[in-house]
């Protein structure tokens, strides 16, 4: 087969192989409304491929948000996670010069930050 020839799947559904595809991954292609769904199907058999393609434009036919959702946390950026250990570990750092920072090291690292984390 060669790349990027869209197989028909039923009526409006379409699957292809992208050119940069290293492990000829199938993905599918349709339309809902005025919006064109593309996504991986995750497989490189042609008839899984299928299933998945025809199981996906069924899904978003019933739910047309579902797309909107999709993009939006796509656009979305990633979540910075701070630990508990992160924020202690700059407290610590900005008391450094205080006259009672041994005795905030000595209960940060003893009792607020588990050993397991250290």
């Amino acid at each position: 087969m060669v790349k990027n020839d869209y197989i028909q799947v039923i009526d409006d559904i379409y699957i292809y192989i992208r050119d940069n595809s290293v492990g000829g991954i199938f993905n599918y292609y349709f339309r809902v409304g005025n919006r064109a769904i593309r996504k991986s199907t995750g497989t490189s058999n042609i008839n899984d491929a299928k299933r998945k393609a025809i199981y996906a434009y069924e899904e978003y036919r019933l739910n047309p948000n579902k797309a909107v959702i999709a993009a939006a946390i796509a656009a979305a950026p990633a979540a910075k996670t701070t630990s508990f250990k992160m924020v202690a570990e700059k407290w610590l750092e900005r008391r450094k010069s205080k006259s009672d920072y041994k005795r905030n090291l000595a209960t940060v690292t003893n009792y607020l930050i588990p050993c397991r984390f250290r």
